[in-house]
C-alpha cells in the first residue's frame, strides 16, 4: 500500500462519518434558524402595540396629550407641535400627506383613520433638516421622537377626519354602539 493509499483511507474512513454528523449539526442549526425567525414575525406585531402603548404613556405623562378617546391634544401638546415646526410642515405639505396616506381607502371608521394617522406617522420620513430639528426640539424637551411623532399623529387625524367629513368623537362613541 502505498502512502496515497494510505491517506485516501484514513480520509474516507474518518471524513465521511466527520461531514455526515457536520451535515445533521448543520441541518439541526439551521432548522433552529428558521423557529427563531417564525418566532420573531409572530412578535413584531406584538412589539408594535408594545411601541404604541409607550408612546401613548409617555406622551400622556408628558403632559401633551389626554389618552382618553379620542384622544386629544392637550394645551401642552398644541404648544409642542407648534414650536417643534411640526403643524408648519403638516399644514404646508396637507394635500402631499393626505395622498400618502390613502386617507380615502379602507377607512370607514374615525378609529380606522386614527390607527392609518399613528401608523403613517410612526414610520413617516421627514426631509432631514425637519427630522434635525424635530430631533433638537425633543431632546431640549426631554421627550422622545415617538412622543413627537404621536403630537404630529394626532393633528393629522383630526385634517383627515374633516376631510372624511367625521367626527373625533365618534371614536368614543363606536365602543358603546354595540352595547
Amino acid at each position: 500500500m502505498d502512502i496515497l493509499q494510505i491517506v485516501n483511507t484514513i480520509v474516507v474512513t474518518l471524513g465521511l462519518p466527520t461531514i455526515i454528523v457536520s451535515s445533521i449539526f448543520m441541518g439541526k442549526k439551521l432548522n433552529a434558524l428558521d423557529t427563531v425567525e417564525s418566532d420573531i414575525k409572530e412578535m413584531k406585531p406584538d412589539l408594535k402595540d408594545v411601541r404604541e402603548r409607550v408612546a401613548g404613556l409617555e406622551g400622556k405623562t408628558a403632559g401633551l396629550f389626554r389618552n382618553n378617546s379620542p384622544i386629544s391634544l392637550t394645551k401642552s401638546g398644541e404648544r409642542f407641535l407648534q414650536e417643534s415646526g411640526l403643524k408648519e410642515f403638516i399644514d404646508t405639505n396637507k394635500e402631499t400627506l393626505l395622498t400618502a396616506c390613502d386617507y380615502d381607502q379602507n377607512m370607514k371608521t374615525p378609529y380606522d383613520v386614527q390607527q392609518a394617522a399613528f401608523d403613517f406617522f410612526e414610520n413617516f420620513e421627514f426631509p432631514d433638516e425637519i427630522n434635525n430639528q424635530l430631533k433638537t426640539y425633543a431632546y431640549n424637551q426631554g421627550v422622545s421622537m415617538s412622543t413627537l411623532r404621536r403630537v404630529a399623529a394626532i393633528y393629522f387625524r383630526d385634517l383627515c377626519l374633516k376631510e372624511l367629513n367625521l367626527q373625533a368623537q365618534d371614536i368614543s362613541n363606536l365602543g358603546t354602539a354595540n352595547t
